[in-house]
C-alpha cells in the first residue's frame, strides 16, 4: 500500500531592489515521495492528473509592500500581471489572488489606484502597528 501523495507546495518570493526591475521567484518543494519508475510507467496518466491538479491550486500573494517597496521607475499596472505570469509559467493554472499590506498612505493616489485596478486587493494596516 502506497501512502497518499500530498500536493506540492510553492514559495512566491517577490522582492525588489533599487533598480525599475520587479523579480518575481517561485520555488516547488513537495512533501510526497515518489519513485522515478512509478512516473515512467504512467507518464502519461501523471500528466493528465498534474494538469488537472495544475488547475486545482489557488494561489494566495501576501505582498508587504513597505518592507518590499516597489522599485522606482516600474509600471504599477504591470505587478498583478507580472506575479500571475510567472506562476503560470511555472505550471499552476489556478485562480491568484494577491493581497498588498501596509500603511496605504505611504503610496501615491495614482499607484494605489493603479494597483487597485489591475486586481490587487490593498489592506491598510496603519504606519506603526505591528500584527
Amino acid at each position: 500500500m502506497r501512502p497518499p501523495l500530498l500536493s506540492p507546495k510553492t514559495l512566491l518570493l517577490f522582492t525588489s531592489s533599487n533598480s525599475s526591475a520587479l523579480l518575481v521567484k517561485i520555488s516547488h518543494f513537495s512533501t510526497s515521495q515518489s519513485s522515478s519508475s512509478h512516473y515512467s510507467s504512467q507518464s502519461n496518466f501523471s500528466a493528465r492528473r498534474h494538469e488537472e491538479e495544475s488547475r486545482n491550486v489557488r494561489v494566495s500573494v501576501w505582498w508587504d509592500f513597505e518592507n518590499c517597496n516597489l522599485p522606482a521607475g516600474v509600471n504599477v499596472f504591470k505587478v498583478a500581471h507580472t506575479i500571475t505570469t510567472a506562476v503560470r509559467t511555472n505550471g499552476i493554472k489556478g485562480p491568484v489572488t494577491i493581497t498588498a499590506f501596509g500603511d496605504v498612505l505611504q503610496l501615491s493616489r495614482a499607484n494605489q489606484e493603479a494597483l487597485s485596478s489591475t486586481g490587487i486587493n490593498l489592506t491598510h494596516i496603519p504606519n506603526g502597528l505591528v500584527l
